[in-house]
């Protein structure tokens, strides 16, 4: 039986790879103001207080970034700037010799012309590259929990695999997110993130969420593995699943 599972998922693996040859792959791009404010005109009127419409409206009011978070940042012909800075508790990152800079109320995508524009009274028509990483807690069934550090438009499922995958108990499908010791999305919005491919900045998460991996029930969820999370997911799911025992 055993081997008849691991076939099955690797069947599912290899249909898997075979799609994503088709489909344009690459990261997604990060969610813009309007996009969001267009997001949460368009929910319908029974979601417009739930969890998805909870989160774009405090992406809008406060922006996306928290302290502990990490900026990336690149000043092309600066060697001074173009370093990693951490967000600071009261959410400004400071760079050698000026003024510290807020972050409070910039969304991811605003980042590169918002610092752009801040560095502008330092120097001559800066070349700025900007990259944030958010640092995400990974709890329950997965073979290394602990804190990952990972880019806004990886996909959820990254967030599996940057745990060395799931253990031998572990379903995906009984992820839940947390925020500050509250559920923001249960195992079915997050099973939802998963078969749509979306992305941490899709999710509106931050520094600080937690996703927390439950243990599967006697049913088999081997062969949907591959089919909600991805190649990489897929592989690194086979590997915890088959490789402890």
């Amino acid at each position: 039986m055993r081997v008849l599972l691991a076939g099955a998922l690797l069947l599912a693996v290899l249909a898997t790879t075979a799609a994503a040859q088709e489909a344009p792959g690459g990261p997604h791009p990060l969610a813009t103001r309007a996009q969001l404010e267009k997001q949460l005109a368009s929910l319908p009127p029974d979601e417009k207080n739930g969890a998805i419409a909870t989160v774009i409206r405090e992406r809008l009011l406060n922006g996306d970034f928290l302290p502990g978070d990490r900026i990336q940042l690149v000043v092309v012909g600066d060697t001074a700037f173009s370093r990693t800075f951490s967000v600071r508790p009261d959410t400004t990152i400071e760079l050698p010799n000026i003024d510290p800079i807020s972050l409070h109320g910039v969304l991811r995508s605003e980042l590169d012309a918002y610092l752009d524009q801040k560095l502008r009274k330092y120097l001559t028509n800066p070349d700025v590259q900007a990259r944030s990483l958010i640092r995400l807690a990974v709890v329950g069934e997965v073979a290394r929990p602990g804190f990952y550090d990972l880019p806004p438009d990886a996909a959820a499922s990254e967030v599996i695999v940057a745990a060395g995958g799931l253990s031998p108990a572990g379903d995906p499908q009984r992820t839940v997110v947390k925020r500050n010791n509250e559920t923001i999305y249960n195992k079915y919005q997050v099973r939802q993130f998963y078969i749509d491919g979306a992305s941490l900045d899709e999710m509106g998460l931050h520094t600080g969420d937690q996703f927390s991996v439950g243990r599967r029930g006697s049913t088999n969820v081997l062969p949907i593995i591959a089919a909600i999370s991805g190649i990489a997911f897929a592989v690194a799911a086979f590997s915890g699943l088959f490789g402890g025992n």
